[in-house]
């Protein structure tokens, strides 16, 4: 009478997960979640075997007390660490993915390339190796389709041959890692500490620079593909007190931009987070720049920003960065903007990010609240990520205090997805003594999860694209019903459910 009791409530409870209320568009993704307790993500990109490479600071529970924090490493989908990736103090800085096989990273002064199983790429030297080239001031940098590098920052070079002498601010290298001796390298009298590609092949350059190529330039300008000044492009924006940021750059299709950052823009006395100009750098005035502001309690150093963007196909604008309230509403580290700035209440109302306590100094060491959502990355499958400094997320109609440093939102067409019944999984035999199989074709690879009464995944399975009988060795996990998913395409889930004898 017990077990059937208990069989009883694990089937309804699993019925209930089954048929909750339906995934909508940029709701969190709860199958996701970080296993690790901090400090800081900053940059992820997407692998190609579907897992994802992440830089920051890291710090994981098998760490030794007070070690060094890790500065890469690499997460499967449910966001455990993948313990067959060489997770190291190497980079700490921005990812680019390269080929398909291989990363860059960003070191505190300049980039390195890694395989894909996180050692480094042998092939492409440590900059500081190759003759003529000192690093001092690290910035930004761009990947070329053949894999040379166009690093920012300032840094030393000492090519008397080719009359190279000094401090520059745009460098060229190879693809593999050494000066690039048939470039003129260029310099001003500021760090840049961001680049961004335009369509046309030109290059948009942020820093606290004044002069460039001995030229005029109001800490944002544009340059040619080989790294000569545009003089058509000049903007009045930035002006901050001291301090002059751009963290993001949007180019849309029609030639005009989207800047993010930390910005004042002249007559107004608040602080602005996004700013759209026009092909020559004048302020767009179809669109309202967007005010932002942080709460009390955020650090010192926490400017309200923007740190990332991305732009939807109709417009629209999700914002992550450092701020709590979009023109006066609350909207903690993301938001969705209108087209023409407005804010937009159909997503991320009254949502975010929480605290997380950060300590630079280890335990005993002050502690400072962050509290950041650093980057939004589209996936390919049409889910976002996002990751940052936080701990406890949000999504607007639900709070997962559990989420840190790294979470899944679901893409726009989950709400689509959901209306189009998939048929369940064809489970046999069941019950299973152990081992169960299901005949599935797959246009992709897909993750196979089985979670126990509690929602626990219990057991994950990389299934292959095509038409295969799989076979599940559930044996060892104690007797009971289990959930079956199958994760096809972002809202895409066949589910079952197997009696395990």
């Amino acid at each position: 009478m017990h077990l059937s009791i208990h069989i009883s409530i694990v089937v309804a409870a699993l019925g209930a997960a089954t048929t909750a209320v339906a995934q909508q568009p940029f709701q969190l993704d709860p199958q996701f979640q970080v296993q690790f307790p901090g400090d800081a993500v900053g940059s992820l990109v997407v692998d190609p075997n579907n897992g994802l490479l992440i830089s920051g600071s890291l710090v994981f529970p098998d760490m030794p007390f007070l070690a060094i924090p890790r500065l890469n490493s690499r997460l499967l989908l449910n966001g455990a660490r993948d313990p067959d990736y060489f997770t190291s103090t190497l980079g700490g800085g921005g990812l680019k993915l390269w080929n398909m096989d291989r990363a860059y990273i960003r070191t505190p002064q300049t980039v390195r390339r890694l395989l894909m199983d996180g050692t480094r790429d042998t092939a492409f030297i440590e900059m500081n190796n190759g003759p003529y080239f000192n690093s001092l001031q690290g910035g930004d940098y761009h990947v070329y389709p053949d894999g040379r590098v166009l690093l920012t920052g300032t840094h030393s070079l000492d090519d008397i041959a080719r009359g190279f002498v000094g401090y520059y601010n745009l460098i060229w290298f190879t693809n593999t890692g050494y000066l690039d001796t048939t470039r003129t390298h260029r310099q001003g009298n500021g760090s840049v500490f961001k680049i961004k590609e335009l369509p046309d092949g030109k290059f948009l350059c942020a820093g606290p620079g004044t002069v460039f190529e001995g030229q005029p330039v109001n800490h944002l300008f544009r340059i040619f593909p080989d790294g000569a000044l545009d003089p058509s492009f000049t903007t009045p924006l930035l002006t901050q007190g001291g301090y002059r940021y751009t963290n993001a750059i949007a180019p849309l299709p029609d030639g005009r931009t989207l800047l993010g950052g930390f910005y004042r823009v002249e007559g107004r006395s608040d602080t602005i987070g996004l700013v759209r100009v026009m092909p020559d750098g004048a302020l767009d005035p179809t669109f309202e720049p967007v005010p932002m502001s942080n709460a009390e309690g955020s650090s010192v150093w926490d400017f309200p920003q923007v740190s990332d963007m991305v732009v939807l196909d109709d417009g629209r604008i999700i914002l992550t960065g450092g701020f709590d309230r979009i023109r006066g509403e609350v909207r903690r580290c993301i938001a969705m903007l209108n087209a023409d700035g407005s804010l937009n209440n159909d997503h991320f109302v009254g949502a975010g990010c929480d605290w997380f306590d950060f300590q630079p100094l280890g335990p005993g060491g002050q502690i400072y609240p962050k509290r950041s959502i650093n980057s939004i990355i589209p996936a390919p499958d049409g889910s976002y990520y996002i990751c940052g400094s936080y701990s406890g997320f949000n999504d607007g109609t639900t709070n997962y205090p559990d989420q840190a440093f790294v979470s899944r939102l679901y893409g726009l067409d989950v709400g689509i997805a959901e209306h189009t019944a998939l048929p369940p999984l064809a489970i046999y035999p069941n019950p299973s003594n152990g081992s169960f199989a299901m005949d599935l074709e797959l246009n992709k690879p897909a993750l196979l999860q089985l979670l126990d009464a509690s929602g626990r995944t219990v057991l994950e399975q990389q299934l292959p694209r095509g038409l295969f009988t799989h076979t599940i060795n559930a044996n060892g996990l104690a007797p009971g019903v289990y959930a079956v998913q199958v994760q096809e395409a972002a809202g895409k889930v066949r589910y079952a459910k197997v009696m395990l004898e």
